[in-house]
């Protein structure tokens, strides 16, 4: 008897001028309406995806004064636990307690065929 197994690819590899390329499934576009927020599991680690104003940013979902999850408040992402503020597009401190000069980590995407992927060279 043949033992099969379905299997969703998740990781891509590519070659891009001799430099190895990964691209990891996040989201589907459509799935995310318009000025909204999708939580995510990035490899492990909370992420969020939003889409606001036509265009979509990733971030990893921590804030930077004492790690708190994030959600989008009108033009603001906003830390649950304190109410830091950041700019969503820049992810940019705008107050605090989040110190003034910190930035959250931003994911680098592609959209491609309506699918949203983090990617990175190796």
């Amino acid at each position: 008897m043949k033992n099969e197994k379905n299997f969703s690819l998740k990781f891509l590899f590519i070659v891009v001028q001799d430099k190895l390329m990964v691209k990891i499934f996040l989201a589907n576009y459509d799935e995310i309406p318009e000025n909204s927020i999708k939580k995510i599991d990035f490899e492990g680690r909370p992420a969020i995806i939003i889409k606001y104003k036509g265009r979509i940013f990733a971030y990893i979902d921590v804030c930077t004064h004492l790690g708190g999850p994030l959600y989008l408040d009108n033009d603001v992402l906003r830390c649950e636990w304190h109410d830091s503020t950041f700019d969503i597009i820049t992810g940019k401190a705008k107050s605090g307690p989040a110190p003034s000069d910190s930035r959250l980590i931003r994911l680098p995407i592609t959209i491609e065929d309506g699918k949203i992927y983090y990617v990175y060279e190796e």
